[in-house]
Formats: C-alpha cells, structure tokens, sequence
C-alpha cells in the first residue's frame, strides 16, 4: 500500500488519538465528569473533594504529558486563588463558637475556616471537573457528538467557532505582542508598562479577527455549508464499546445509591 492510499484510508478509519482517556466518547468523559464532582458535592465530606481533586490530576496526566502540563499550570493557579480566598475570607469574618482572635470586625473561628475549606475544595472539585472535561476532550469531538444527536450543524459550527476564535485571539496577541518586543517596544515589567504596551495592539488584533470572519464565511460558501443536503465530515469517532457503557451505567448507579444513603435518616 503507497503513501497516496495510506492517507486516503484514514480518512475511511475512526480517528484515534492514541491514548485511551482522549479516544473515550465525549459523552462519556462528560458523564464521568458530571458523575464524579455531583456524587462527591451532594455527600459533602472533605475526603471525598479531595479525592476529586487527586482524581482530576491523574486523568489529565494519563492523557499526555503536553495536556498534564496545561492543567497543572492554569488549574493550579486558580485553586489557589480560590482556596486563599474562600478559606481567609469565612475564617476571618465568619462567625464561630470557638475564637481563636478577634480585632476590631475580624474574627478568626474554627468554624469560619473548616466552612471556607468546605466551600473552596467545592468550587476546587468542580473547576477541575470541568477544566479536566475540556482538556481531554477536543472540542471538534463535542461538537461532532452533538450534531449526531440531532442539533443544527449551524449551532455546532457558532459553539466551535466562538471557542476557536477565543484561541486564535490568544495566539494573535501573543504573535503581536513578540514583534513589538523584537521592535523594541517594552512589554515586559510591571503592570502599568503592560499595559501600555498592549493597549496599542488592541486595533490590528480586531481588524485581524475582522479579516480572518470573512475569510472563514468565504471558505463556508466554496464548501456547501449552506445547502441543504445531509452534510459528510472528514472523520468518524469510534463506536462506543459495551464495556464503556456499562462503565457509565455502573459509576451512575454508584453515584445515586451513594447519595440515597447519605440523605437516609
């Protein structure tokens, strides 16, 4: 078989990606991940968020060292935030039985903090449910599962190309930003010099998004987008196999006894 037929074939095949957690269904990635942050939210224990949390960790470093690295890297930085926050914020202001020391409208409880550590393991589980959903699921893949089930290519195209453009926006600035600097222009420093440097930036990056919109709607019209025939793609996910299902199946079951007996008297 030549090279010419190699490459038509894959076009014939399921398109893989090589690693099992990326080549699951994303209905269910979604499901697992709608399973796992609702089943350890609703049972309210600390261990269990935090088991969600190390759990999110292990699924994107199973799925490639390039999306372990992207995870860590955002999902760390607003953790942080949100534990700093959550937990200084009740421990200091929220009323408690036990006070450990108060100064004027500050007062820091044992019950401010251990409720601020419920609340930001909380927000923490599900912005890494979430974050870890996205980041093992290409977003091409959502959008095609999508349109199987019945919705509008129109709807599935705007969803795909709103998430794209946020991207290319990143990635234009950036490119921006990196010949400005090779100018001369400073755009590294404190926050005031930042800025300066990127407000300028701001009127060739629209007119860039501008130009690539009506590029992108002449590419639509050379490709049919607009005729009213059943449409093709130029890749097929593979079938969800049994034992995925049962997998969903069972975790879903675990996560609704699981709650049942935790709100039994």
């Amino acid at each position: 078989m030549n090279s010419k037929e190699k490459f038509i074939n894959s076009f014939r095949n399921a398109k893989l990606h090589g690693n099992f957690i990326l080549d699951l269904n994303p209905f269910t990635k979604l499901n697992c991940a709608f399973a796992i942050f609702l089943g350890a939210a609703l049972l309210g224990h600390y261990w269990t968020r935090l088991a969600v949390i190390i759990i999110c960790y292990v699924i994107n470093a199973l799925s490639g060292k390039e999306n372990f690295k992207r995870f860590v890297k955002l999902y760390s930085f607003v953790a942080f935030l949100f534990f700093f926050f959550l937990i200084g914020l009740n421990t200091c202001f929220r009323p408690g039985e036990t006070l450990y020391w108060e100064w004027g409208i500050i007062g820091i409880t044992k019950e401010g903090f251990f409720y601020g550590l419920s609340m930001a393991l909380l927000i923490n589980e599900i912005c890494g449910s979430i974050m870890s959903f996205y980041m093992v699921t290409p977003m091409k893949d959502i959008m095609y599962s999508v349109e199987r089930l019945g919705a509008p290519r129109a709807a599935s195209y705007i969803m795909l190309a709103s998430m794209q453009s946020i991207i290319d926006l990143g990635k234009s600035a950036n490119t921006i930003m990196e010949s400005q600097s090779a100018r001369g222009v400073e755009t590294s420093g404190n926050l005031k010099t930042r800025a300066k440097a990127f407000v300028p930036i701001l009127f060739p990056l629209f007119l860039g998004a501008i130009a690539g919109t009506e590029e992108k709607t002449v590419a639509m019209e050379t490709r049919a987008f607009s005729a009213n025939r059943k449409p093709t793609h130029m890749y097929e996910l593979r079938k969800t196999p049994a034992l995925e299902k049962v997998f969903c199946v069972f975790l879903d079951l675990v996560v609704i006894i699981s709650v049942v007996w935790r709100f039994l008297p």
